[in-house]
């Protein structure tokens, strides 16, 4: 199974299919929300955020969340399935989610959340995506998938290119075609030295405008803030606050 049967492709012989405003409104989908006005189904999001400011961390407590079905710092969940792929650093993600367990009061052995250590081709490797899709059909969908991160997943060999980073993030929205049609969110990272004001994705400014909207991380003492930079696709929302 190749990514370009996940990744929708049309003929340029075919001829365009004409659509009255009837059949064109009837075929609108409604916001389907797994974090409650901010992460929606089948869409496809950055989490850019320095070194150290805590993306790891939140996005190991919003996967506890929709498994546990509980609310997201203060935002309702619609309980789900999780995947993680997690290629940056699999112990470091092992060590924190043994610590998340212990301080949310879960059972790391029963949580309906999956792992897929170690870093594999989104795009060329067949078997080890047939392998996930199969994975996630057999136990019923996923609501949200993690990738962990971005750019262990990149298959490139210029950040800097806008066609490769645009051709990356479509395979990271392809995911979206697992069973359960889940959201997408990619841990990202930002400029060398960015501030604040600057927490968008490194590298071709093709992969941005690819995604619906990119979360972004600032840490101040102790206090991690999640808001969103460059782009949302939805309502605007009050930023989230993390101790």
């Amino acid at each position: 199974m190749s990514v370009t049967e996940f990744v929708p492709r049309t003929s340029s012989c075919a001829a365009p299919t004409m659509q009255s405003s009837a059949e064109f409104v009837r075929a609108f989908i409604p916001p389907d929300y797994v974090v409650d006005g901010i992460l929606q189904r089948g869409f496809c999001y950055a989490f850019t955020a320095p070194t150290g400011a805590g993306k790891t961390a939140v996005m190991l407590r919003l996967m506890a969340s929709v498994a546990l079905g509980r609310n997201f710092a203060g935002r309702e969940v619609e309980q789900g399935n999780v995947l993680m792929l997690a290629g940056e650093n699999p112990e470091d993600v092992r060590a924190r989610w043994i610590a998340l367990a212990e301080h949310m009061g879960f059972d790391a052995d029963k949580i309906a959340v999956d792992f897929r250590p170690g870093i594999f081709s989104l795009r060329d490797d067949s078997l080890a995506r047939d392998v996930m899709f199969d994975w996630v059909e057999s136990i019923g969908g996923v609501s949200l998938v993690v990738v962990d991160s971005s750019a262990a997943y990149f298959d490139g060999d210029d950040e800097n290119s806008n066609k490769q980073l645009g051709d990356h993030a479509r395979v990271l929205r392809s995911l979206s075609q697992l069973a359960g049609n889940p959201c997408i969110v990619a841990a990202c990272h930002p400029v060398k030295n960015a501030n604040a004001d600057s927490l968008t994705p490194r590298g071709g400014g093709a992969f941005l405008n690819e995604v619906d909207g990119n979360l972004c991380g600032s840490k101040s003492d102790s206090i991690v803030e999640i808001h969103w930079q460059g782009k949302f696709r939805g309502p605007d929302f009050e930023p989230l606050a993390f101790a």
